[in-house]
């Protein structure tokens, strides 16, 4: 192994060591939301704020990688609940967002379907797009869109992005 790689090597273990330590997961445990929230005045929007964000931690606990039973169904759905009821004791008088209505009226329902929530993600999509944009880069020169985008394609196919293309 080359000096540089072994230095390369090292720093990104650091890095990872040093992210590991902000992960967010973490950051959404109960006993974590109670030793940082010390930082306030307790008060009774504080205690609303822990409140929801207990009940999403919760409900992101159950966003794994896996096939859920019904149990775990039961709780996301009333993790979700609880959620909803901060937050309208919050902010009751505001417009929900898209986000806040797909989660409350849509992700059971899928959940309940598919068995799970965290093994669908945007992480494949989002890898498909960033080689995506590497490759209208690599491909700028070409005037043609539709040579530019027929070159994209196959070099996606090559890299195996493409499973079922016939």
């Amino acid at each position: 192994m080359y000096e540089d790689e072994r230095k390369y090597e090292e720093g990104e273990r650091k890095v990872v060591e040093r992210c590991e330590n902000f992960h967010t997961v973490k950051l959404m445990d109960e006993a974590a939301i109670e030793h940082y929230s010390t930082i306030f005045e307790p008060s009774q929007n504080l205690s609303l704020i822990k409140g929801f964000l207990i009940s999403l931690g919760k409900f992101q606990k159950l966003c794994v990688s896996r096939e859920l039973n019904q149990v775990e169904i039961d709780q996301m759905e009333s993790h979700i609940n609880e959620t909803w009821k901060y937050i309208s004791k919050m902010a009751g008088g505001l417009n929900a967002t898209l986000k806040l209505h797909a989660l409350l009226e849509h992700t059971i329902p899928f959940v309940q379907l598919h068995r799970s929530l965290g093994l669908t993600s945007e992480q494949g999509i989002e890898a498909l797009h960033a080689a995506s944009n590497k490759l209208l880069l690599r491909f700028v020169s070409v005037r043609d869109p539709s040579e530019k985008y027929i070159l994209c394609f196959r070099s996606l196919s090559y890299m195996n992005f493409i499973n079922h293309s016939n």
